[in-house]
């Protein structure tokens, strides 16, 4: 049963990845006697990614994303959190994890008298509980695995439409739900 208010509310499932040039090595398949060669530029910069899988009070699920060149910290999340305000104009009910850029980000918005905003925290160590975490487990570990970008700016161009790519798929959405054990409504 939901509290009195969070009826109406959007959930967003908030999380964030990083992303390397550095390949993800997976397993592959190669010529018989020809060992696989990725070819990779020796640079090690990275890109993280802050994300949120949206179900809306009337069932409709969406997913967005914000790329950073940095480690995300306090301010990218209230802002990311403010942005969210802006899209849904209702009530938002985050689920995150207990990462201190997130435990300051809600009491900096707490401290500001916000109240368009309530936040779930998801138990310590438990990352599969967030749908989130699926997201980034797809892009990584599916669609970006053995992939050796030539720079920095391609990386991010591979990421960006990697992580667009669920938003023409509500079924791909819903199974970020379901792997993480949570039930939605079907009509989704």
């Amino acid at each position: 049963m939901l509290k009195k208010g969070r009826k109406n509310a959007v959930l967003l499932a908030i999380d964030e990845c990083g992303f390397k040039e550095q390949p993800l090595r997976k397993r592959t398949w190669a010529i018989r006697g020809q060992t696989s060669v990725l070819r990779q530029n020796g640079s090690w910069k990275t890109l993280t990614a802050i994300g949120a899988i949206s179900l809306q009070p009337s069932g409709r699920l969406n997913e967005q994303f914000q790329l950073l060149a940095h480690t995300a910290k306090t301010m990218d999340f209230v802002w990311f959190l403010r942005k969210m305000r802006n899209r849904y104009r209702q009530k938002l009910l985050v689920v995150w994890d207990n990462l201190k850029a997130h435990r300051c980000a809600a009491q900096l918005l707490q401290s500001l008298g916000v109240s368009w905003v309530e936040f779930v925290w998801l138990p310590s160590y438990s990352p599969e509980l967030n749908p989130v975490e699926w997201l980034w487990n797809n892009t990584k570990y599916h669609e970006l695995a053995n992939y050796a970008p030539p720079d920095s700016d391609t990386l991010r161009t591979k990421v960006a439409q990697s992580l667009s790519r669920p938003k023409k798929n509500p079924s791909l959405l819903r199974s970020f739900f379901r792997g993480a054990g949570l039930r939605i409504n079907p009509k989704t």
